[in-house]
């Protein structure tokens, strides 16, 4: 309340209205609110929120009611808004808030050594395939995890706006190439919303077999 009443220059009354309507907003299916706040203490310091975009080329049926949506959305897509208060920033508070609301996990990983066929096609491989809906540029690390080493990267990458890409891990060099035959999991992060899918073709025999799944939001 306090953080709500700073943040947004309003009293207690007021405050209180703007956290009614940040839940309404989630009942409605106009987006998602949540507190920035101090990890040692739990104080709220300011707000993050996914917001849903509107749809392309259809009018709005309306203004603006309480937060409530007034247009149709776009599916698969969502827009980030955030805030914190003067006198918590220059701290990194923001961007850590982004990076934990769009972080995905790939918990088990493993690239075979061995392939059947010929060419890359049939390569044994993991891959990661990024889709960037949004109209910004997506900046992405990853980080790879393992049962008793320390983890590899970050591995920086670029996903362009209204993109996608398809990412074999073992085409990463820098800093480090992802070893073979050794089980790991991978921690991906972005400072804009974007969804990861997972793959993994296993060639060591003929019978081929592919492996997909959405990723774990972390």
């Amino acid at each position: 309340m306090a953080c709500a009443a700073e943040g947004k220059g309003a009293d207690e009354a007021g405050a209180r209205a703007w956290i009614d309507m940040q839940l309404r907003r989630q009942t409605d299916g106009a987006g998602l609110s949540l507190a920035i706040a101090e990890a040692s203490s739990g104080d709220a310091l300011g707000c993050i929120s996914l917001n849903a975009r509107p749809r392309p080329g259809v009018a709005p049926a309306g203004g603006p009611s309480e937060g409530r949506l007034a247009f149709e959305t776009q599916a698969g897509t969502a827009g980030i808004g955030y805030w914190v208060l003067a006198r918590a920033r220059r701290r990194g508070l923001a961007t850590s808030a982004v990076r934990l609301l769009t972080r995905w996990a790939i918990a088990e990983g493993y690239i075979p050594s061995e392939s059947t066929g010929e060419g890359p096609e049939l390569e044994s491989h993991e891959a990661a395939c990024l889709l960037n809906a949004s109209g910004d540029h997506a900046e992405v690390e990853i980080t790879v995890f393992f049962e008793d080493r320390q983890p590899a990267g970050p591995y920086r990458l670029t996903v362009p706006a209204l993109r996608t890409l398809h990412l074999r891990f073992n085409d990463l060099e820098d800093p480090e190439p992802i070893p073979r035959d050794t089980s790991y999991a991978a921690v991906i992060e972005s400072d804009q919303p974007i969804v990861v899918q997972h793959t993994r073709l296993d060639s060591r025999q003929p019978a081929l077999a592919l492996l997909s799944t959405v990723a774990h939001p972390a």
